[in-house]
């Protein structure tokens, strides 16, 4: 999958019995309770898979405070893999 940005609500299980599988986008966001999760701790994840937090288009790392446009997020900014209160990531496996 590749995205601009993710924003999980709901559940996400990844499915850790394909290899290769990957997910890019500028920012990966958990929100209002929503679940991310890759393997169990006694069922981890063993195959290959990324997950790629890509750089947002004109991004300037030397002005990215206050930075704004596609990938940019209000409260946490940019480039991100993050949840809010309340949500759940888990994940197990190399």
């Amino acid at each position: 999958m590749d995205v601009g940005s993710l924003t999980i609500f709901g559940t996400l299980t990844w499915n850790i019995a394909r290899r290769d599988l990957s997910i890019r986008a500028l920012y990966i966001l958990v929100e209002n309770g929503g679940k991310f999760e890759i393997g169990t701790e006694s069922n981890p994840m063993e195959l290959d898979a990324t997950i790629y937090i890509k750089t947002p288009p004109n991004w300037d790392p030397r002005n990215s405070e206050g930075w704004e446009g596609l990938g940019y997020h209000p409260t946490i900014g940019s480039r991100f893999l993050a949840g809010t209160s309340g949500s759940t990531i888990k994940i197990h496996g190399r």
